[in-house]
Parts: structure tokens; sequence; C-alpha cells
């Protein structure tokens, strides 16, 4: 009988074991999720504010338009009919043009992996890539010196899309 007692009270028994492995597992297993989610956040994050960056380089593609048509001596809103209402596209990497998009559906922006630049929509070499960014332009009308511009810019996220919008006014300063 003591012989056995003593066998009972050497080493661990299968209970101890796995409560054992259990705590081990909590331990790790907790940590390890919270970095997964942690980088998860991060790019919901990211995605984010290179949205809010790329409506408000939309809204400043037109106000360089505006302010470059006054300099020019031409109309304020000259190169604006594609874009009221919209949607239009403004291509800040060819020079800022607003094209109609067609079919109200306007395509993904490119992004120049040489410059790292977002922009271009045509066809340029290898080095530029669609994104999963979508900008869409859209003016309103307000008088005959002011406009109200929308630019909206959406990528998929799982299965919805996210959206983010900047609105601005415009005015003719030439006006005032």
């Amino acid at each position: 009988m003591i012989r056995n007692k003593a066998y009972n009270q050497s080493g661990f028994t299968l209970i101890e074991s796995l409560v054992a492995i259990a705590i081990i597992i909590i331990a790790v297993g907790g940590p390890i999720a919270l970095a997964t989610q942690s980088l998860s956040t991060s790019t919901e994050i990211r995605n984010r504010i290179v949205s809010i960056y790329l409506a408000q380089e939309g809204i400043e593609a037109l106000r360089n338009m505006r302010d470059t048509n006054i300099l020019e001596a031409e109309s304020w809103t000259n190169g604006f009919d594609a874009c009221i209402p919209g949607p239009c596209r403004v291509d800040v990497a060819s020079g800022g043009d607003a094209v109609l998009c067609s079919g109200g559906n306007c395509p993904v922006l490119r992004f120049d992996t040489l410059d790292g630049l977002y922009g271009g929509y045509t066809e340029g070499g290898s080095e530029w890539e669609d994104t999963i960014y979508t900008r869409t332009i859209s003016i309103q009308e307000i008088n005959q010196d002011e406009l109200a511009i929308q630019s909206d810019v959406s990528w998929p996220v799982g299965s919805h899309t996210e959206t983010v919008t900047v609105r601005d006014t415009l005015h003719n300063w030439q006006s005032r």
C-alpha cells in the first residue's frame, strides 16, 4: 500500500495536464487574438485616412481649375460642365480635367507605384495599378457666383461599401 501511494503522488495526472494546457492556450491565445484584431483595425483606419485625403484632393482639383480659369481670363466654371450635376471624375495625374463618368459609374483610381501617387484613370505603364478606391464628384449651382461641390470616395469592405464624403462651396472670387 505504501508503494501504491508513492506511485500516485509522483508526476502529473491527466486532469492536471489538461488544465495546465488550457491555461497555456488561454494565456497565448488572448494576445494572438488581440494582435489579429489590431491588424484588421489598422487596415480599416488606413483605408479611411487615404479615402479622406482622396476626397479632399477632388475638391482641391476643382478649386485649382477655378483659380486657373480666373487667372487666364476664362469663365470661372470652364470645364465644370461634366460635373453638373455629376457624377464625374477628376484625373489629377493628367492635369485635373473633369470627365463625366460613363453610365454614372466612375472607374477606380489607379496608383503609381514608382511615384507613390494616386490618380491616373488612363492606361499607363506597368507601374500603374488599380486600387480599391472610387472617387466621384458632383456639383450643384447655388447661384451664378457659387457652387456646392461634393467629393465621394468609396471602397469595398467585406460585403458592403464604405464611403467618405467631403463637401465644400466654391465662389467666384473675381466677382467680389
